[in-house]
Order: C-alpha cells, then structure tokens, then sequence
C-alpha cells in the first residue's frame, strides 16, 4: 500500500462545518457544492463528510494556468 493511501485510511474526516471552515466558505456553499456534485465528499446516511486530502486535492485542480505569452 502506498503511503498516500495510508494517509487516507487513517485521515479523520471533517464534518461540514470543520469543511466549510478549511475552505473559508459559508455552510450553505458546502451544502450546494455538494448537492451539485462539485465537492468530493462521502456520504454516510444523510451525514456528509470529507478528507482534507481529498479537499486540497479538488482545489489544486480548480487552479487557473496562466496562458503562455
């Protein structure tokens, strides 16, 4: 097993506040994020929660690459 995935597996989840605090954004805009597909998150019954790994992850990939002049 890769140390990443050992990371994961032993990585305490957030709930949506500790989320919406990480990402310094309002409650309502992780809920809608969510609902939309946007986030990554787990699902455990009607409780969402989220790794900060995967968190990090989603926020480098909406990074803006500048263009080549």
């Amino acid at each position: 097993m890769e140390s990443t995935e050992m990371n994961e597996l032993t990585e305490e989840p957030m709930d949506v506040k500790e989320a919406a605090a990480f990402l310094r954004c309002a409650v309502s805009t992780i809920y809608r994020d969510t609902s939309l597909g946007c986030i990554p998150c787990i699902r455990k019954g009607k409780r969402l929660l989220f790794l900060k790994s995967d968190l990090i992850s989603w926020l480098r990939g909406m990074r803006d690459i500048p263009a080549n002049p």
